[in-house]
């Protein structure tokens, strides 16, 4: 799942992301100790204004008992004011899915009017899980407003599951995230049952020949670079393009 990101000033801008503020992909773990998914996860400190977040729109179309998970942890620090204005000195950190067919958001995290030290969540990771709407076209939007090195928001393991509608498509009897994808993939199914998985490079070569009992695949081993997947179950077989970022 891609994303993109920007920057907005407070209403009187202050230093916004020019005295050693940092965002983006990040292996550093001396706030966290470790990520809970994986080498990387992605930090938002000290952005002295406000920096939005928004990943790629999903399409929910076809499956139900739709929900959306991910961990994030609050750096232990001295957060400032209750995020009501937008001015240095009112911290304020909100996770939430926009219901883009409905014109809904669904939130996951909304220190709005709130002390963030009051709310008892920092310096630990928390996970996020909210249900969506059947059928929706959704986006998981991040929003941070701080103004210290030592505030950092830390965000890990996005995990979109449901359940695909029963019909005759194959193509859409499996189900593939995220993609692009690092390190790992999920591969869900309507079935139960293990899955046979190959994957070709675009030369045809055969990298890798496995069989899953349960939804993730270790790509790991993969180079950057677009793959095809073939995977098979209890009779039906699809084959799907892989993004290995």
């Amino acid at each position: 799942m891609g994303f993109d990101a920007r920057y907005e000033p407070y209403d009187v801008p202050s230093n916004g992301l020019t005295d050693g503020d940092w965002v983006g992909v990040t292996d550093f773990t001396g706030d966290v100790t470790a990520f809970t998914d994986g080498a990387q996860g992605y930090g938002i400190g000290d952005v002295d204004g406000n920096y939005i977040l928004e990943f790629d729109q999903i399409d929910l179309t076809g499956y139900t008992g739709v929900t959306l998970g991910i961990d994030y942890y609050i750096n232990d620090t001295g957060y400032e004011g209750d995020g009501t204005v937008n001015e240095e000195g009112s911290d304020r950190m909100r996770i939430y899915v926009k219901d883009l067919t409905n014109a809904t958001e669904i939130d996951i995290l909304n220190t709005t009017g709130s002390d963030i030290n009051d709310l008892a969540i920092q310096g630990s990771w928390q996970n996020g899980l909210v249900s969506l709407p059947d059928g929706a076209t959704v986006q998981l939007v991040v929003e941070v407003r701080n103004n210290s090195g030592s505030e950092v928001l830390y965000l890990d393991h996005i995990v979109i599951d449901g359940i695909l509608g029963l019909g005759n498509n194959n193509k859409n009897t499996f189900s593939v995230y995220p993609n692009p994808a690092n390190n790992f993939v999920n591969i869900t199914s309507q079935f139960s049952g293990d899955k046979n998985i190959a994957i070709y490079d675009i030369l045809g070569k055969q990298v890798i020949n496995t069989t899953i009992s349960s939804d993730r695949l270790n790509i790991s081993e993969l180079t950057s670079g677009v793959y095809m997947m073939t995977i098979s179950q209890n009779g039906v077989s699809s084959t799907k393009k892989l993004v290995v970022r």
